[in-house]
């Protein structure tokens, strides 16, 4: 049999099967095929970061297909430290991503920031409702011309802009809308010039709740503007600016009406947007950690 070049990385027949039915989303027998990969850990270390990656994989497909949070909570951390060492030894980037992108789905569901974020679930009180568009485990890259240039040794960057609507505001929106649907809100409103109102608009459009955006006539990014017509948003413009508009939407919030307020000013957009740095802290980046 003539290996593929993933596996002749490892030079083991085993790592082509395990990732072969993993592609295939045959996770019982992937794990199977994986443990054999150990047997090769003398003379080909290389072959247990690959069963590492495997078994990693396959507990957050575990992760997922669970119905109790704490048990979900449980698999999802220990497919991080799988990963996490999996990356840490050097498996190949193409794979890194693909654990990465399984990560991303879930982690708000299984509340991996759970004591970090304002996310209920009984019998602490009304539960939190379940919201993700995929949002965060976003990449982090080297920037090494960058470094050099301010003179900071091996610098990375967190790439925020591959979040769903292209900012780092779906961390916060995530969660401020989720929480919106457990207060029972009908609607979200927020001020805006680009980013809050493309994120705000997705999130409501998934939520299945109507969103209105205010803006300074004139004075908003057209690209951010054309996402949320996209998503169904009703935007109206002001004559005034930023802060003009802001003062309007207090106004709606203090109204009540079942009209929820998501700007920054609302502390659950904070919480959510914290996880950028939670991410970098234990999330599977192990090449920036421990090299600055």
């Amino acid at each position: 049999m003539q290996l593929s070049p993933r596996a002749a990385l490892y030079e083991t027949v085993e790592l082509e099967e395990a990732l072969a039915r993993l592609d295939a989303g045959e996770y019982d027998e992937a794990r199977v095929v994986a443990g054999k990969l150990f047997a090769h850990s003398g003379e080909q270390p290389e072959a247990v970061t690959g069963a590492l990656y495997v078994f990693g994989a396959a507990l957050v497909h575990d992760a997922m297909e669970t119905d109790v949070p704490e048990q979900r909570r449980r698999l999802y951390l220990m497919a991080i430290r799988y990963l996490e060492e999996a990356h840490a030894r050097g498996f190949p980037e193409s794979r890194r991503e693909s654990g990465l992108d399984l990560l991303a789905r879930s982690l708000f569901e299984a509340g991996y920031y759970a004591k970090s974020l304002p996310v209920l679930s009984a019998p602490d009180g009304p539960d939190t409702p379940l919201l993700t568009l995929g949002e965060g485990a976003t990449p982090l890259v080297p920037v090494p011309a960058l470094g050099a240039a301010i003179g900071a040794r091996n610098l990375w960057l967190k790439v925020e802009g591959a979040n769903p609507t292209g900012s780092f505001k779906d961390r916060g929106m995530v969660v401020a809308v989720a929480k919106a649907l457990e207060s029972g809100a009908r609607a979200i409103v927020c001020a805006s010039t680009g980013n809050t109102s493309a994120s705000a608009a997705a999130y409501a459009a998934a939520a299945g709740i109507e969103a209105i955006v205010l803006i300074p006539a004139g004075k908003i990014a057209a690209g951010k503007l054309l996402q949320a017509f996209a998503a169904g948003a009703k935007v109206i413009a002001i004559d005034g600016n930023f802060d003009a508009a802001l003062e309007i939407v207090r106004d709606l919030g203090a109204a009540g009406g079942g009209v929820e307020i998501v700007n920054s000013i609302n502390p659950h957009r904070i919480a959510g947007q914290a996880t950028a740095a939670h991410e970098i802290a234990k999330l599977p980046l192990s090449q920036g950690k421990g090299k600055g």
